[in-house]
């Protein structure tokens, strides 16, 4: 498999089809909400407290030629903690990332 983990820049059809299913990004967000363009680092947070969400987090996903559109393959979530700016969110969200990838990686390895 390849893990971006947070890579930003998008990534050709060509390579996301030639590793379809082995191709795998973290993004802080419970995706499908709060991904595509323009939804990385803190503006994510930013975007979900001024919806007052219940819930942040983190998913681990397939790539594809869309933007944070691949398959969930598995998501944590934490309550928000509004007494907390969106950077201090994005710290936790983050931290759940750290957790929640090498557990999937291994996961995939181990199918």
């Amino acid at each position: 498999i390849i893990v971006l983990a947070g890579f930003l820049p998008i990534i050709p059809a060509w390579f996301c089809e030639k590793w379809n299913g082995r191709l795998i990004n973290i993004h802080p967000s419970l995706l499908p909400a709060y991904g595509g363009k323009g939804m990385y680092g803190v503006h994510v947070q930013e975007a979900v407290m001024e919806a007052h969400e219940e819930y942040a987090g983190c998913t681990v996903h397939y790539v594809n030629a869309g933007i944070d559109t691949g398959d969930i393959i598995e998501q944590r979530k934490i309550k928000v903690d509004y007494a907390l700016t969106p950077w201090e969110l994005g710290g936790q969200v983050y931290e759940e990332g750290i957790k929640l990838l090498p557990v999937v990686v291994s996961k995939l390895l181990n199918q």
